[in-house]
């Protein structure tokens, strides 16, 4: 987002870019972001690494519950690299 504010904005400004940050519309790897508030709002605020059946670690979504992908595992598993 920071590099995409300054990209529109298209010199070095602090406040234009913190104000672009704040109004603009940003393509990330989560598809659009736009900040409410301030805040990004749009998807899912915790996440939680869990290893898949072919061995692999994912970071999944686990809060809030309506949009989670994952049930959390509570205490966090440690596994060994």
């Amino acid at each position: 987002m920071i590099q995409q504010a300054f990209e529109h904005v298209g010199k070095i400004d602090r406040k234009a870019i913190g104000d672009e940050t704040l109004k603009g519309t940003f393509d990330t790897i989560m598809g659009q972001v736009k900040l409410t508030g301030n805040a990004f709002l749009g998807n899912w605020l915790i996440g939680q690494w869990l290893r898949q059946s072919d061995g692999k670690l994912e970071y999944v979504a686990i809060m809030p519950r309506d949009r989670a992908s994952a049930e959390p595992l509570v205490p966090k598993p440690w596994w060994k690299s």
